[in-house]
């Protein structure tokens, strides 16, 4: 009888195993860090999703992760060697970060990622935390409002006001240099990071800013995905063509890549994307105004749906004659940042940009730095002449 009900037992473990496992790519950084992790986020955070309503899912999505990275910041930063505190910047909750010692009078503006409806600086305290400690600089997180419950372009406006406060004023009161500026943002925070970089094109004295990840576009959606807003792409061909499969290297191509074109056509999803999906302050790759913008630095993975929309957005950087650095992990991944605490790939690249930073901001500390690390990865100019860094396998 205990035979049978083991081998049941076994039997059920088994088909369970089966049907949840999921394999991962031989190539992924860390992997076997992420066999553990990714089954638990699937679980915890898509699973259990998948039964609720969209409210409920904003809901378990909000309190699950940021349960888990808030643990995570906390645990950490007990033995950090940066202070904090909350304050505001015109009306706008940020978190600024001192190092205990400084090593240049600039300063770095973070903004989160988090799809503009998850996260908040708590979850993003033990990254910004390591960027402030790392860089030397002066690091202030903003904590932008989030939707649903606050629209487009909420999110923007915050940020835009909290940075043009800091630029104009609350650098005093942190001894800052206001020409020492550099903005950094993964994911949505590195399409907010993008969009206010465009709207303050009048501030021609930030010298850098770094976009991770970053979601350029709202071509994602399963309606999108399937072309059902089709008429928009033929009323406004040119833009589109920011964002052709044809602009990618070859080895971005897939070989089981077909060009979509649905036959059933949502008007009603058109006319609503229409006043959203070609506005620079919702899809800066779409901007058609890209001159006079600081020098940027686009880091891409490779196992990324955002992936092509940063080399996109580098590439047409490149076109209107912006210095651009482009950094491709080939075995990076989506939010790999939010757990740089246990991923080798993720600490070895805050490293690495942490020394860009310094480099562009005249850090002192930089001068011995800029040649070996963060200038080594040559620019996008470089790049399509073949002189590509190790990161990437080909230029455009």
């Amino acid at each position: 009888m205990l035979s049978r009900r083991f081998a049941i037992i076994f039997a059920l473990t088994c088909l369970f195993a089966y049907w949840f496992h999921r394999p991962l790519p031989n190539r992924l950084a860390d992997r076997n860090v992420l066999q553990i992790v990714e089954p638990l986020i699937r679980i915890v955070y898509i699973k259990i999703l998948s039964y609720f309503g969209s409210d409920w899912q904003i809901y378990w999505a909000r309190k699950s992760l940021h349960t888990l990275a808030r643990l995570n910041s906390w645990v950490h930063s007990m033995s950090s060697d940066v202070e904090s505190f909350d304050s505001q910047f015109d009306g706008v909750p940020v978190r600024i970060y001192i190092p205990k010692t400084l090593h240049s009078d600039g300063a770095l503006v973070f903004i989160h990622g988090g799809g503009f409806v998850l996260f908040d600086v708590d979850t993003y305290d033990a990254l910004t935390r390591d960027l402030a400690s790392e860089t030397g600089m002066v690091t202030v997180s903003i904590n932008y409002r989030l939707a649903p419950e606050n629209i487009f372009p909420a999110a923007v406006e915050d940020c835009e006001r909290a940075l043009v406060h800091f630029l104009r004023e609350g650098y005093q009161a942190l001894r800052v240099n206001p020409l020492k500026v550099a903005l950094i943002g993964d994911s949505a925070g590195g399409n907010l990071v993008a969009v206010t970089t465009q709207r303050l094109q009048r501030f021609h004295d930030l010298p850098s800013y770094i976009l991770i990840y970053l979601g350029l576009d709202t071509k994602h959606t399963e309606a999108l995905l399937k072309n059902s807003h089709r008429s928009l792409v033929d009323r406004y061909g040119e833009q589109y063509g920011y964002i052709s499969h044809s602009h990618l290297p070859k080895s971005f191509a897939l070989e089981a890549f077909s060009n979509i074109e649905s036959c059933a056509q949502d008007e009603s999803l058109a006319a609503l994307m229409e006043p959203y999906i070609f506005d620079p302050n919702f899809s800066p790759l779409l901007s058609e105004n890209l001159t006079n913008l600081p020098p940027a630095l686009i880091v891409t993975c490779e196992y990324d749906i955002l992936r092509d929309e940063g080399f996109f957005y580098a590439k047409r950087l490149k076109e209107h004659n912006v210095d651009v650095f482009w950094w491709h992990l080939e075995n990076g991944f989506h939010g790999m940042f939010n757990m740089h605490r246990l991923l080798s790939l993720a600490r070895e690249q805050l490293t690495e940009m942490s020394a860009f930073i310094r480099a562009m901001t005249g850090n002192s500390k930089a001068e011995s730095e800029a040649s070996t690390i963060a200038m080594s990865r040559f620019t996008l100019t470089d790049q399509l002449h073949n002189k590509s860094p190790r990161q990437v396998e080909q230029s455009i």
